[in-house]
């Protein structure tokens, strides 16, 4: 029977193998496969911590001061969305490129992240979010009488055409009258930075009949337009009061002609 057993110097054989054959390339079809794993060594830089406030003007001021010793001919004012905006730095040298940011202020515009379109809500809390939630632009005030005088039990879906519905609604101190609900609406609800104007736009106005009674939503109607204007208010502010900087920050918002105040409040 044949000794299975490798001797000394077949095993050191084919050790040197393994070793020779570690880490080594081949290329194929000019595509460059390695025959063992490989680990770059090099680390990325550790990201400093974000330094996260809730207002443009606690930005504004952490930027003039620089506390931090920040080369800010080299750092951008990004204005991410209606509730976002951070500070950033350039790209960095090594070999991984980093971008970092040094500062965020993100919006608290309403408790409970503000009025919850496309939600439907009895009378007496929509009426409480309309006020609470709204500036006083546009029709708010008008909703909220229209809503307050409803009187029918039963929203009259046989005269909704999908556009406009009616309702029974209190006209006197007895009498009752069917009257359109209006649509769309136009509302600025508090959906920014509390420096910046709150901008107005049109809403759909539904009401429905359930087991509990007649329930109201409200669907936004824009297409998100109004993220785009309310981008290029924040932009607006935060360029009016960084210019006086020396070095400023460039600041990266909607372009300028999108910039205006006539939809805000």
């Amino acid at each position: 029977m044949p000794d299975s057993t490798l001797s000394a110097g077949a095993i050191e054989a084919v050790a040197q193998l393994a070793v020779s054959a570690a880490g080594k390339t081949v290329e194929i079809d000019g595509v460059a496969y390695a025959t063992a794993p490989l680990h770059d060594p090099r680390q990325p830089a550790p990201a400093p911590d974000v330094l996260e406030m809730h207002s443009l003007t606690a930005l504004v001021r952490y930027i003039a001061e620089n506390r931090d010793g920040l080369s800010f001919e080299r750092c951008a004012v990004h204005v991410e969305s209606p509730t976002s905006v951070s500070l950033v730095g350039p790209l960095s040298d090594g070999h991984y490129r980093q971008r970092f940011a040094y500062a965020r202020a993100t919006a608290r515009p309403a408790a409970d992240g503000g009025f919850h379109f496309g939600a439907f809500l009895d009378l007496e809390r929509f009426n409480i979010a309309l006020q609470a939630l709204f500036t006083g632009a546009g029709q708010r005030d008008d909703v909220i009488r229209f809503v307050g005088n409803i009187k029918s039990e039963q929203v009259r879906q046989q005269s909704d055409d999908g556009k406009t519905q009616s309702v029974e609604a209190r006209t006197g101190i007895a009498t009752v009258a069917t009257v359109d609900v209006p649509n769309p609406v136009t509302l600025a609800p508090y959906r920014t930075f509390m420096e910046i104007p709150q901008v107005a736009s049109p809403f759909v106005l539904r009401l429905r009949e359930e087991s509990s009674g007649i329930v109201a939503a409200l669907f936004e109607a824009d297409g998100g337009a109004w993220k785009e204007w309310t981008i290029g208010l924040i932009g607006k502010f935060l360029e009016d009061r960084l210019s006086q900087l020396r070095p400023a920050p460039c600041v990266f918002a909607a372009p300028h002609g999108d910039r205006t105040e006539d939809r805000a409040e």
